[in-house]
């Protein structure tokens, strides 16, 4: 009978442990929105490899017109781009966080952005500006929270503070 009370007392607290060791929504959101801003500062510096340390190997996007982009061909389009822009700031919000079970979250992110390149046909320096939102769903792996996938629900695009269209 010891014995029981004492197994039952160790599963006590293993399952107090992880309950306690669980994380609410308000926390996952606080450790995601870190992750975006870190995301955000990585690309302020051109920092590629920063950027993808915040994706999983699996990550896809979805633009507002569902194509699809996998994470490879998102670096080789970050490796470009951060060739000729001059600067980037970009702020996302991470919204009220969804945990649909456990090690996953989902969120809708609201990202302001803005580019300074020059134009390669003219060499005039251009302002690109976007409001975009998405829904992003992350994964924990590693004790880490890092994104899987982007779903681009709408966005707006101005070139020099005329509203452009996203092919």
């Amino acid at each position: 009978m010891r014995r029981l009370l004492a197994f039952v007392g160790v599963i006590a607290l293993a399952l107090g442990s992880a309950a306690s060791a669980a994380e609410s929504p308000a926390q996952v959101r606080k450790a995601l929105q870190a992750m975006e801003d870190r995301a955000n500062a990585a690309s302020a510096r051109k920092d590629v490899d920063a950027v993808l340390k915040t994706l999983t190997a699996d990550f896809t996007t979805t633009d507002h017109k569902g194509r699809v982009m996998k994470r490879a061909q998102i670096e080789q389009q970050l490796r470009q781009v951060f060739q000729t822009v001059e600067s980037f700031k970009g702020v996302g919000v991470v919204g009220a966080v969804k945990l649909p079970k456990p090690g996953v979250a989902t969120a809708t992110v609201k990202t302001k952005g803005v580019l300074v390149s020059r134009d390669p046909s003219t060499g005039k320096r251009v302002r690109l500006e976007m409001d975009a939102v998405s829904d992003d769903t992350w994964v924990r792996t590693k004790g880490q929270w890092l994104r899987r996938s982007s779903k681009t629900r709408s966005i707006r695009a101005s070139r020099d503070g005329k509203p452009i269209e996203i092919p």
